[in-house]
């Protein structure tokens, strides 16, 4: 018992030291502005005042060597017309907060940490280490559970290598927050918690993104396994989630009720093709995706029911979300990563356990 308080100590440490370098140089990538602009939004509600603080603030905190040198260049360089446009016409930047105000969570997070005293650039990216931090002790914890310690811990700190998750947790994005509800979900599904705290995660998960009511519904139809009787009332129910998601919690923040028609993909047939052909097309270029998704595929045909089911859940829940939203980015999948991580070590405990059992058969039988 001892042994096992002492190496969780040194698990907790070690995490929180590997977060810790990691953020030591975070990315300050363009969605730093939105971000702390909704921020400022909160007492401010002049779009010409905010986009001057948000800028400004940028440059301030550059030439005081807080914020690496040449980032605010990158931020409003003409190279990249969307960024010039945005730093030339306030308008056309509030036209692009609509976006980044359906991740509530993330941003009224980011708000009390400013007010608290934090600058407003790191508090758009304190969010994203706490999660990132907390992740990765669910992982180790969960991989302890079918393995030892030690070689859980080991694993845990290769997977806080991973390129996806490198990004998500050193940027001003709510991505490291909702992989934090997703796969504590997950945990809690595999670890028949109770029902009451799954879909208290489920519901921060939806309040940090909208989208993440795809996973929620999935994850809920398979929490209650409905009779085919129920099943229209998990329909509807469903579509009001839904429209909970992306139409009410958006309005009530300020966007028009149907603010989702401006996605580029939604402007027309044409639009959509090309946006699943990019998808077919980062497979091709990065070999990454192909390998995460083949094993994916293999879980589903796994022995094992409880891999089979949880790899059921996230695959149906990433084709949903392919369809709805026809873009291949790999941070939003880290949590179904580290899923597959823990599915493979999983799969491999049930094999030892098994061949550890017919052996003892054998000796029995001796």
């Amino acid at each position: 018992m001892l042994k096992s308080r002492f190496i969780n100590i040194v698990a907790i440490v070690l995490i929180g030291i590997n977060v810790f370098a990691i953020n030591n140089k975070p990315i300050y990538g363009w969605d730093i502005l939105p971000y702390m602009a909704l921020i400022f939004e909160h007492d401010d509600n002049d779009i010409n005042s905010i986009h001057d603080k948000v800028y400004s603030t940028v440059k301030t905190e550059q030439e005081a060597g807080r914020v690496r040198s040449g980032a605010y260049g990158e931020l409003v360089t003409e190279r990249i017309p969307y960024r010039a446009q945005c730093f030339a016409d306030a308008e056309k930047f509030q036209g692009e907060l609509t976006y980044y105000r359906t991740k509530p969570l993330y941003h009224f997070s980011s708000y009390i940490l400013y007010k608290v005293g934090i600058s407003p650039i790191n508090s758009t990216i304190i969010p994203s280490m706490i999660s990132a931090f907390f992740i990765l002790l669910i992982l180790f914890f969960w991989l302890a559970r079918y393995s030892n310690q030690v070689f859980s811990l080991v694993i845990t700190l290769i997977a806080a290598q991973l390129p996806a998750f490198l990004e998500i947790q050193n940027n001003s994005a709510p991505d490291a927050m909702s992989h934090l509800f997703l796969f504590l979900s997950l945990y809690l599904y595999d670890t028949r918690i109770a029902k009451w705290m799954i879909l208290m995660c489920l519901g921060l998960a939806i309040l940090t993104r909208v989208d993440n009511v795809i996973f929620s519904c999935v994850l809920t139809y398979f929490i209650y396994q409905p009779s085919l009787k129920s099943t229209l009332k998990v329909i509807v129910g469903s579509v009001a989630i839904c429209i909970v998601a992306f139409m009410i919690i958006p309005y009530l923040l300020g966007n028009n009720i149907l603010w989702f028609r401006d996605f580029k993909f939604l402007e027309s047939h044409v639009q959509y093709y090309f946006h699943v052909r990019n998808v077919f097309r980062e497979l091709q270029i990065h070999g990454t995706y192909l390998v995460w998704t083949i094993l994916g595929i293999v879980m589903l045909f796994h022995k094992n029911t409880d891999i089979r089911r949880l790899a059921t859940i996230s695959g149906i829940t990433v084709l949903i979300h392919l369809i709805l939203f026809p873009s291949l980015q790999e941070r939003f999948f880290v949590s179904y990563e580290f899923l597959i991580i823990v599915m493979l070590l999983m799969g491999t405990a049930q094999h030892k356990n098994k061949k550890a059992s017919l052996q003892e058969n054998t000796v029995t039988l001796e």
